[in-house]
């Protein structure tokens, strides 16, 4: 992985994205109680934004293997922050 500094005559801007595979519900929420702790914001499907600007997608490592079932989607995209116990739910009734 690269990184580069455009110097400070380059506006930050949102083509830099993190992507984070969490193990459990509980460190989803340690995540995202840390990256809003300076009145940043939460998007939907698992973004959040921190106080510098940087987006992070904070999911669970499951999201692969569910995605493609269609209620399992549906919960997805309903959601903020991800509750895995709803999406194993979405995903339990969906096979």
């Amino acid at each position: 992985m690269n990184a580069l500094n455009g110097s400070t005559k380059v506006p930050f801007n949102h083509s830099i994205s993190l992507l984070v595979n969490c193990d459990s519900q509980t460190e989803i929420d340690l995540l995202w109680e840390k990256l809003l702790v300076n009145g940043d914001r939460t998007l939907q499907f698992g973004w959040v934004q921190d106080q510098f600007g940087v987006c992070w997608q904070i999911v669970h490592a499951m999201l692969d293997k569910i995605q493609h079932d269609p209620a399992t989607m549906s919960a997805f995209l309903s959601m903020r922050k991800l509750d895995i116990s709803q999406l194993e739910q979405a995903y339990q009734q969906g096979y």
